[in-house]
């Protein structure tokens, strides 16, 4: 017999209760208990033939609740208006071996890790490597397990360009016809570089090999401008000045626009490399590249987790007498 946990002033009533199975077999050793908004006011046990009395509850409306291992829950609302009440909970038996998994995208202090660890150069780091790189194909020599083969290829962790990914603020843009690099993002337009070698996440889409992750940056919070290498090259022929060899100025100019919710970015770079083949004669000895490459980047802040992203990259190259030998 349960004992009341509270006491009142109002006419006590007396509520009998039976815990029956789906076929009306007893169930004993069942905890039950009245409850009112959640609060649990009385309760009590059921005995061998699945019965239990609450004595001095005052009238009122409660919620009923059954509970035994081994089962699921039940509960049923009441109003006592009488002296004495009964009432029949069912209790229906639990699947045997049911389990309850929780599935969270994130369980708290869970970390995502690739299978190798990844190298992570920044925009500093990268404008002060010795070679001067001038877009992120250039920087990725320089990065432990990166080389370059002799057609200019990358080769990351063994594997060409075509067996792996090259990805843009998370969009794989690799070119789809050929899988090379192609022309890549200017160095001044880059905050962060990621080289990871056989990674197994999905979110990078497309590899075998490795996974080039460069995110770019966003406007200044205010107006900047950067000039680059302004300084060619020249070619000596014969102790005399004759043209340029190399160039590869860059531009870099950026910040907020119309209220500091727009931000623009833009970097801009032009580079000429002349290659001379010395068997042959001048001037038809050179294998002449001209190229420009343009990234826009124009960011709008809707609100302090909301904002949008739009970039634009022209990269139209010229190659004249392409591939020269002596034959």
């Amino acid at each position: 017999m349960g004992l009341p946990l509270v006491s009142s002033a109002q006419q006590p009533c007396i509520l009998r209760l039976t815990v029956l199975d789906n076929e009306g077999t007893p169930i004993p050793e069942s905890k039950l208990s009245v409850q009112r908004e959640g609060r649990e006011l009385f309760n009590a046990t059921s005995d061998a033939q699945g019965l239990a009395s609450i004595l001095g509850i005052p009238s009122g409306s409660y919620e009923i609740v059954a509970e035994k291992t081994g089962f699921f829950p039940a509960s049923q609302p009441i109003k006592l208006t009488g002296l004495e009440s009964a009432i029949e909970l069912m209790l229906s038996p639990k699947p045997a071996g049911s389990e309850k998994v929780e599935v969270r995208a994130d369980a708290p202090g869970s970390e995502q890790q690739s299978a190798s660890s990844s190298t992570i150069l920044q925009r500093d780091e990268i404008k002060s490597l010795p070679n001067r790189p001038t877009t992120v194909a250039d920087a990725l020599p320089l990065v432990p397990g990166v080389v370059r083969s002799a057609d200019g290829q990358i080769i990351i962790d063994g594997g060409g360009e075509h067996k792996s990914a090259f990805v843009v603020n998370g969009t794989d843009v690799t070119e789809p016809a050929t899988g090379r690099f192609g022309m890549t993002v200017p160095v001044d337009s880059v905050e962060s570089l990621d080289v990871l070698k056989t990674p197994f996440l999905g979110e990078y889409g497309r590899f075998t090999a490795g996974v080039v992750s460069v995110e770019t940056r966003r406007g200044a919070d205010k107006c900047h401008f950067e000039l680059n290498d302004p300084f060619p090259e020249f070619r000596i022929r014969s102790g005399h000045l004759s043209g340029l060899r190399n160039a590869s100025p860059r531009v870099n100019f950026g910040g907020p626009i119309l209220g500091n919710r727009p931000y623009l970015a833009e970097g801009f770079e032009y580079r000429v490399d002349k290659n001379p083949v010395r068997t042959l004669y001048f001037p038809y000895n050179e294998s002449k590249t001209e190229s420009f490459n343009s990234f826009s980047q124009l960011d709008y802040v809707i609100s302090s987790k909301h904002f949008l992203t739009g970039t634009v990259q022209v990269a139209p190259q010229n190659t004249d007498f392409a591939n020269l030998s002596y034959f």
